[in-house]
């Protein structure tokens, strides 16, 4: 692998793009010392917007922790490149993006830098994907600082590849309030004008929906238990309401969504959030870690909003689902797994 060209690294990447396109999966890079060579080489390929979601390059320990989330702790107790750190990339990777895939590396790619520990040439991966398990590998590479780099891209896209080729039935899950079509419509109506001047795309009308958890990717084989673990929760929640107003709405820039939010929380839905992370965390999945933030989505793509009014609509739902959403070329698909009413 020390004499990886171009034309490898181009190969590689083009069998990983199809991987990704048959398995209707997304992925994300978070990268250190290669520094967005391996998001370059997967976006070489043509049709790659079907499958590449982003990257992030954090070069220095400050970017780590700020747009990856890695710890300060894990830093000054592993050092950059260490497993604790890729891992740590990979999950913020992952928890940002919300992609099915994400890969991380971190290494010293000389010529200085090196200890009798870590010599130069020392590459830490983490790879991420479907059904939420994290492989994490350690590798030394011969040869200037370029050949190490080149081969740390090949070595990651190659650990891409040994997840498409082993990949099992996986499904991405989440947990919502998906209310009637009635209260979707009245929804739509009272973004409507804002949306429009949003210069973005306005969520379809039967897909507008409020998150409760996200799980990501989960293997056909567990999906049982998931739903049993909501059975669960939904008996300890018998009886709540789940209501909240939706009155104002924000602009995320970096996700370019726009969002219809409550002015207060809502406690019962955060209460059943924090509830379904803590028994699917407890039954040995990897749930979304984000704080609990209620929020609809009404327009993706959103350029420079010009209006961030809205009519207030009281959103009232008396049980919550367990949804699944598959990427199509037209966008994303959602449909009810199972519904649990309280």
């Amino acid at each position: 692998m020390l004499h990886m060209g171009d034309r490898d690294l181009y190969q590689l990447a083009e069998r990983v793009g199809q991987g990704m396109r048959a398995a209707g999966w997304r992925i994300a890079t978070a990268e250190s010392c290669t520094a967005g060579w391996i998001a370059k080489a997967l976006t070489d390929v043509p049709g790659s917007s079907q499958w590449f979601e982003c990257g992030y390059v954090t070069y220095s320990n400050a970017a780590k922790m700020r747009d990856l989330g890695v710890l300060e702790r894990t830093l000054e107790e592993h050092g950059a490149v260490s497993e604790a750190t890729v891992r740590e990339m990979v999950a913020g990777a992952c928890r940002k993006s919300q992609a099915e895939v994400a890969v991380a590396v971190s290494g010293i790619a000389g010529p200085d830098g090196g200890t009798a520990g870590k010599p130069v040439g020392t590459v830490w991966f983490a790879l991420a994907g479907p059904p939420g398990e994290v492989l994490c590998e350690e590798r030394r590479f011969e040869g200037d600082r370029e050949q190490i780099r080149r081969q740390a891209v090949a070595h990651a896209l190659s650990l891409v590849q040994r997840l498409l080729a082993h990949r099992g039935a996986a499904r991405r899950l989440f947990f919502a309030l998906w209310p009637e079509g009635a209260l979707r419509s009245a929804l739509a109506e009272a973004t409507l004008e804002a949306v429009r001047a949003s210069g973005g795309q306005p969520v379809p009308v039967d897909n507008l929906h409020l998150t409760l958890l996200f799980l990501g990717g989960v293997a056909e084989r567990r999906v049982a238990e998931v739903a049993d673990a909501a059975h669960r929760v939904r008996m300890w929640h018998r009886g709540i309401t789940l209501e909240m107003r939706l009155d104002h709405l924000e602009h995320w820039p970096r996700p370019r969504v726009l969002c219809a939010l409550p002015d207060q929380r809502p406690s019962a839905a955060g209460l059943l959030a924090q509830a379904l992370h803590d028994q699917l965390a407890a039954d040995g999945f990897s749930p979304d870690i984000k704080p609990f933030r209620p929020h609809v989505t009404v327009a993706r793509k959103v350029t420079q909003p010009a209006s961030l009014r809205m009519r207030p609509v009281d959103w009232r739902c008396n049980a919550f689902a367990l949804i699944e959403s598959r990427t199509l070329e037209s966008g994303s698909v959602y449909s009810v797994v199972e519904n649990y009413p309280l």
